[in-house]
């Protein structure tokens, strides 16, 4: 491990999967991988609202947040994300 990354907190050295990445890999829609992960706790919101424009809400998700719901979803299926 690069002296770098040593001294990050374990949270930040952690990979984080954009929705499209997890709809892509789990095969399902966009819309049906939010609806996972939106009332997720360690899932990182970033708000974004224009003048005038509708707020919108980019997701990153942990990997183990993402292995936790697909486990869930799964009963304890495994399942590589990459």
């Amino acid at each position: 491990m690069s002296p770098e990354l040593a001294t990050l907190p374990d949270f930040l050295k952690e990979r984080y999967y954009t929705l499209t990445e997890i709809a892509a890999a789990w095969h399902i829609s966009y819309d049906a991988a939010r609806d996972q992960f939106i009332n997720e706790t360690k899932v990182l919101r970033i708000s974004h609202s224009k003048k005038n424009k509708r707020k919108k809400t980019t997701y990153r998700i942990p990997e183990s947040t993402a292995k936790l719901v697909y486990n869930r979803l799964t009963n304890g299926g495994t399942h590589d994300l990459r």
